[in-house]
């Protein structure tokens, strides 16, 4: 970030546009201990929302954009948070935890996330305990995240980022990878 506060390449600040000026800093801890300082109110994004998976079942949540990640058990899991975060276009935070989570509501072609793969909508980082302690497995079904183009063609792709996850057991018919 330049003296006067203007982002410049190479900073590696995923989310903030280039020439945006940077007036007020937040402080922010991720994943392994790692600090770096993000600018809370850059072009006009809000902060984003931390959503915290407590349960490894695979369940929807009960009703996406409300804010609250809660499935009908009143758990939030991996699914119910991931359509938690596309309700909305600001950037979100899922944490993880340690855990094998397997998809199992099997189906399909439908791209809200309720059924089958991970449908990503949304900028979202997902962030897992340790590749080796926190597992999502699609179950040889479907994929297991399916990152969506934009409906309008000029639109960005959402921006998003993996880690301390390992992905396994992904299948497609089609084109893309599983």
């Amino acid at each position: 970030v330049a003296e006067d506060g203007t982002v410049v390449p190479g900073f590696g600040l995923v989310g903030i546009e280039l020439g945006t000026r940077i007036d007020h800093w937040r402080h922010f801890v991720l994943g392994q201990g790692r600090e770096f300082l993000l600018n809370a109110a850059a072009a006009a994004t809000a902060a984003p929302t931390t959503l915290v998976v407590n349960s490894t079942v695979d369940a929807s949540d009960v009703n996406p954009g409300d804010g609250v990640c809660a499935t009908g058990a009143s758990t939030c899991t991996l699914r119910a948070a991931v359509q938690e975060a596309n309700a909305v276009d600001d950037p979100n935070i899922i944490e993880v935890p340690a855990g094998t989570y397997v998809l199992t509501l099997f189906g399909a072609g439908e791209d809200a996330a309720a059924t089958g793969d991970l449908d990503i909508t949304a900028p979202v980082s997902i962030v897992g305990a340790g590749a080796a302690t926190t597992v999502v497995d699609g179950n040889g079904a479907d994929r297991v995240l399916h990152l969506l183009a934009p409906v309008i063609e000029e639109e960005t792709p959402p921006s998003v980022t993996l880690s301390g996850l390992t992905i396994r057991n992904g299948f497609t018919a089609e084109d893309g990878g599983g």
